[in-house]
């Protein structure tokens, strides 16, 4: 089973430092066990939700019913 922490630790990296992140970081990863292709769709995966994020609070579109309770501005339940 590959450890899901240092997925989550590689992609806080790379959000807090804007894609540069270090070799050793990068190698981290692999050493976890994610390939390289792995590690180019987290840096998509990063990427869309980033681009998602900034329409969204440009747009100020509603969120959709079935995600509100998810929305980061959603009361709390």
């Amino acid at each position: 089973m590959i450890p899901a922490g240092t997925l989550y630790r590689f992609a806080r990296s790379l959000v807090a430092k804007k894609g540069h992140v270090s070799d050793e970081e990068t190698q981290a990863l692999l050493n976890a066990g994610y390939s390289h292709g792995a590690v180019f769709e987290l840096v998509a995966q990063v990427a869309h939700t980033t681009m998602a994020n900034l329409a969204h609070s440009i747009s100020h579109a509603p969120v959709d019913q079935a995600f509100a309770a998810q929305a980061s501005d959603a009361p709390a339940a």
